[in-house]
């Protein structure tokens, strides 16, 4: 059956559906009735009409029916469970050539850490630290060579190592993007220094009691690092060998993977840090029991890691990702009468991104220039009191990545209006964002083709709304000057991602931003968590991005200028930390923007669910058909 002949057959049917959508009486019957009969369209239509809009159309007709069925109901969570039984063992799977390397760069590590240690006794100073060391010694003086466990409460113990254990499980991952350069560097930083500290108590006769109280906690610490290193070569890989795809398209499945495997590893390092900070100061408990322990962790990480994922592959269980999701590099515009999915939207983010950079560099420049010279004169010597005063005072390698990959906690310091000193920073901060988030929207509708019917962007009502709603975007910044930096990031979570489409659909539909409000709400019932997921996922890109900008090299550079100017020039101070304020401010002013475009997309794509504009024009269209010496024509 020609697609023309379905749509006609079912025109009036389809019609009436849309009317019990539209009616606000609950009839389960009727809903039933019609759900059933939308899905058999819909799976029809799926068959033979792929890639047609009638798909799209009965796709958005059978969510809004299964939404306000099924909205209410309790549904079981088996998405937990599906990533611990399949996702992660999978992925683990996908990764195991990266896993065995980076386990023997480990092994490599630990190697040279003792046999380092074991002909220069300074070495062990040098890696563990003066101050380390030195407190070490005490304890084994006054009999208790593993005190260093029991200096803080369980509690603090225990959220101070989970913490580090994450940070530098999550920096180990990241810094692949440095060609794997970076994650083999933190692996064998890792590793040496185990070396070096086994070596330590070897060689003063406490090798077991240092080994149950360590390897308490440490086979799972240490395994989760190798797992993390893993996580970083493959991460890598896709940059360094796409193979088949484009270096983008193999990046993007690469980091899929990775990023599953760090969700499983993040809880791992979790489950470490609270044996370490609730079991392991217990050093009087029976080995036997802690060696009990040790093997049961080893076993669960050699089961679930390795024989697990082997299992699954033999019995022809493993799935593994494919470029469903891919950046599409077909250079024809881009749709906007579409239901996309969040991963497509941002691809399609990128793709328009990547395009007109361009227009969104220069403003960041000039922003980041005005900011940092009105920033510099207003707060003058002061400014030095923005930053960590140790930020450039690293003199290790490891130490300068780390400063780098939590280079954006500084960012917290342009926006904290404590005890309100700052608060005229506040309107800056709000004008500024207002005109940064401008510009990708007036590039949309200048580059983009607008559906049928859709009114071109109001340039000034668009800048209007965009300054208000930076404004109201800030708000929740106010309370950086209470201090409760945490609450403030739970809140923008929710906060930033509803205020940016509810900018988005008052611009692309030439509403104020107060009667956007409404609209968006509309575009919005039943599917925010799209919004959140989208958003997140977004967020997720972006602060890699910013991470990878800051870190390494970055620092690294301030440390030769600090280390081989600051003390014959003092103003070099000044410069360091201007430096380092241009390019916090360039870099959020470059990629926050990015934001809206997502949010102008996914605006889009819930219009297209809640009007099907496309569609109705085609069904509107269609004309019966006639036979013309045996062919069938339409007229």
């Amino acid at each position: 059956m020609r697609e023309t002949d379905f749509i006609g057959q079912n025109k009036e049917k389809w019609e009436e559906f849309e009317k019990v959508l539209q009616n606000g009486k609950k009839d389960a019957e009727n809903f039933s009735r019609v759900f059933v009969e939308t899905t058999d369209d819909l799976s029809f239509s799926r068959t033979y009409y792929p890639n047609r809009s009638v798909r799209v159309y009965l796709n958005g007709i059978a969510q809004q029916i299964y939404q306000r069925i099924y909205k209410n109901r309790k549904r079981e969570k088996g998405g937990f469970k599906q990533f611990w039984y399949e996702t992660l063992p999978d992925a683990v799977w996908y990764a195991r050539k990266e896993l065995l390397l980076s386990f023997l760069i480990f092994v490599v590590g630990v190697a040279i850490g003792i046999l380092s240690s074991s002909y220069d006794p300074e070495f062990v100073e040098i890696i563990l630290g003066d101050q380390y060391v030195s407190m070490t010694e005490a304890n084994i003086e006054n009999g208790d060579p593993m005190a260093v466990y029991k200096q803080e409460s369980q509690l603090d113990t225990f959220l101070f190592i989970a913490w580090n254990n994450v940070r530098v499980g999550l920096l180990c991952f990241v810094l692949g993007l440095l060609f794997e350069v970076g994650t083999v560097f933190i692996i064998l930083s890792n590793a040496v220094m185990v070396g070096a500290f086994i070596w330590y108590f070897v060689q003063r006769d406490l090798f077991q009691e240092s080994f149950f109280a360590i390897m308490l906690h440490g086979t799972l610490e240490l395994s989760m690092i190798v797992l993390a290193g893993a996580a970083g070569l493959v991460l890598g890989r896709g940059l360094l060998f796409p193979g088949n795809y484009t270096r983008l398209q193999a990046f993007l499945l690469s980091a899929r993977h990775g990023v599953q495997i760090m969700v499983g590893v993040s809880a791992f390092l979790l489950v470490a840090a609270f044996i370490e900070g609730f079991a392991t100061r217990y050093t009087e408990t029976p080995d036997v029991i802690r060696g009990l322990v040790i093997l049961l962790s080893l076993a669960i990480v050699i089961g679930y890691f390795v024989w697990y994922p082997w299992k699954r592959h033999r019995e022809g269980k493993t799935k593994l990702l494919v470029e469903e999701e891919t950046i599409d590099e077909n250079r024809s515009p881009i749709s906007l009468n579409e239901i996309k999915t969040g991963g497509e939207i941002v691809n399609e983010t990128w793709r328009l991104t990547l395009k007109y950079a361009s227009a969104s560099v220069a403003p960041a420049l000039i922003c980041a220039i005005i900011f940092t010279t009105g920033f510099y004169w207003m707060i003058g010597d002061d400014l030095l009191s923005f930053f960590d005063p140790f930020l450039f005072s690293s003199f290790t390698m490891f130490d300068a990545m780390a400063d780098g990959f939590w280079f954006w906690d500084e960012a917290n310091n342009f926006f904290l209006y404590k005890d309100f000193e700052n608060l005229w920073m506040y309107p800056v901060h709000a004008v500024m964002l207002g005109v940064l988030l401008w510009i990708p929207i007036w590039q949309f509708g200048k580059k983009v083709v607008l559906p049928k019917g859709r009114a071109p962007v109001n340039r000034n009502l668009s800048l209007i709304n965009a300054i208000v709603c930076s404004f109201i975007l800030l708000i929740p910044f106010l309370l950086n000057g209470f201090e409760i930096s945490a609450v403030v990031a739970l809140l923008c979570i929710f906060w930033w991602p509803y205020w940016l489409f509810i900018l988005a659909t008052s611009c692309a539909e030439n509403l104020f931003l107060l009667n956007g409000i409404k609209r968006a709400n509309q575009l919005l019932k039943g599917v925010f968590g799209k919004l959140l997921g989208t958003f997140l996922m977004q967020g997720v890109i972006l602060w890699m991005i910013m991470s990878i900008v800051s870190a390494p090299l970055f620092y690294l550079t301030f440390q030769i200028i600090g280390i081989n100017f600051a003390a014959s020039l003092p103003w070099v101070d000044d410069l360091i930390y201007l430096m380092h304020s241009f390019m916090m401010i360039f870099s959020l002013s470059v990629l926050t923007p990015i934001m809206i475009t997502t949010m102008l997309l996914l605006h889009f794509s819930h219009f297209e669910i809640h009007s099907a504009s496309q569609l109705k024009e085609k069904i509107a269209s269609i004309r019966f058909k006639q036979r013309a010496y045996g062919l069938e024509k339409e007229r």
